[in-house]
C-alpha cells in the first residue's frame, strides 16, 4: 500500500584514501539475517563484485554482511571499527546516518507495494 525505498549510503571519504581490494557492505531489512542475506547477495554482492569490481585496474569485491540484527553487530559499532565501508538501510536508519556521520546517498531502491 505504499513505496518502499531502501538506501545505500557511502561514508564521507578523506583525501588520499586508497583503492581497497574489499568493500564491505553492511546491510539491514526488518526481517532476519538470513532472509536478508538470501534476498540481497545475489545484487549487492555478486553483482557488484562482477560488474563495478571488473572496472578497476585491480579487480574488487563487494561482501555483504547483515548488521543492525544484534547489539553488537550495528551499524554504528561495525563504522566505527572501520568494518563496513557501505551501508544498505532503510529510510529511518539513513536519517540517523546522514546527521551524526555525514553520509551520502549513492543508489536507492525503489519498488511497489501490491503493484501500486
Amino acid at each position: 500500500l505504499g513505496l518502499v525505498i531502501v538506501y545505500l549510503l557511502l561514508p564521507s571519504t578523506t583525501d588520499g584514501q586508497q583503492i581497497k581490494k574489499k568493500y564491505v557492505i553492511g546491510g539491514f531489512i526488518p526481517d532476519s539475517p538470513d532472509n536478508f542475506l538470501l534476498k540481497w547477495r545475489p545484487l549487492l554482492e555478486t553483482y557488484l563484485s562482477l560488474t563495478v569490481g571488473s572496472t578497476f585496474s585491480q579487480n574488487v569485491s563487494f561482501e555483504l554482511i547483515p548488521v543492525d540484527y544484534t547489539p553488537s553487530t550495528t551499524s554504528d559499532i561495525l563504522i566505527d571499527m572501520g568494518e563496513i565501508d557501505f551501508v544498505y538501510t532503510h529510510p529511518m536508519k539513513l536519517i540517523c546516518l546522514e546527521a551524526s556521520r555525514g553520509f551520502t546517498i549513492i543508489a536507492t531502491q525503489r519498488s511497489m507495494i501490491l503493484g501500486k
